[in-house]
């Protein structure tokens, strides 16, 4: 099976037609990018390269797996996106969430109708109180992502429901939503909260289930 790094070795090696450049920019050795290219070559069953004292350049062959390897990673670019959304500036702000590829402040509503969203997104709402969680479910349970859960008691969970279903929002989409959100692992933890709702998010893209690994070992 090709790995993302084989790909992403090759893309860069191909850009600069050099695998000491591409070292450089990797941040790693010519000699392990060179070994990561030879195990992409010998999965794929073809040179994607022709060597010389000059340097490289990409084979016929090597040319076509260069557009897949390209479409295959701005694929994978697109999945890794993430995106903080708030309407207030001083809480969604890049020097907040360095790591965040988008942050946005203002209107939620008019934010998330700009933004792609389809079944390989994920969405946790996590606003300070009742109104900003309906106003925030309002406008993505009908886009269908893979993922919608929303933190907040059971009590408030139920209010937003029957709001949205004397709205006549379906009530299947609704019944889909993970609320209160995240895996109970008992714990009042900020972060293990946090790495809850993440376990919960990998259990859907993953089609997982909840059972000990141990349990199946003979």
């Amino acid at each position: 099976m090709l790995e993302v790094k084989e790909l992403q070795y090759f893309v860069v090696c191909a850009d600069l037609l050099s695998f000491s450049k591409a070292a450089d920019v990797l941040y790693t050795t010519q000699p392990n990018v060179s070994k990561v290219v030879k195990s992409l070559e010998e999965k794929l069953g073809f040179a994607v390269f022709d060597r010389d004292n000059r340097g490289i350049k990409l084979t016929r062959r090597g040319r076509q797996a260069y557009e897949y390897a390209s479409r295959i990673l701005e694929q994978e670019k697109q999945l890794a996106q993430i995106y903080k959304i708030d309407d207030r500036e001083e809480f969604a702000n890049e020097q907040r969430f360095e790591n965040v590829e988008e942050v946005y402040s203002g209107d939620i509503p008019n934010i998330i109708k700009n933004i792609s969203i389809n079944d390989n997104t994920y969405i946790v709402i996590a606003t300070r109180g009742y109104e900003g969680d309906l106003i925030s479910l309002r406008s993505v349970i009908d886009r269908n992502p893979m993922y919608i859960g929303m933190i907040g008691s059971m009590k408030k969970w139920i209010k937003v429901k029957e709001t949205l279903i004397n709205e006549n929002i379906n009530i299947e989409k609704l019944e889909s939503v993970y609320a209160p959100v995240g895996i109970n692992i008992s714990s009042n933890s900020v972060d293990e909260i946090a790495f809850g709702i993440m376990a919960e998010i990998l259990l859907v893209k993953n089609n997982g289930s909840l059972t000990h690994r141990k349990n199946k070992i003979k």
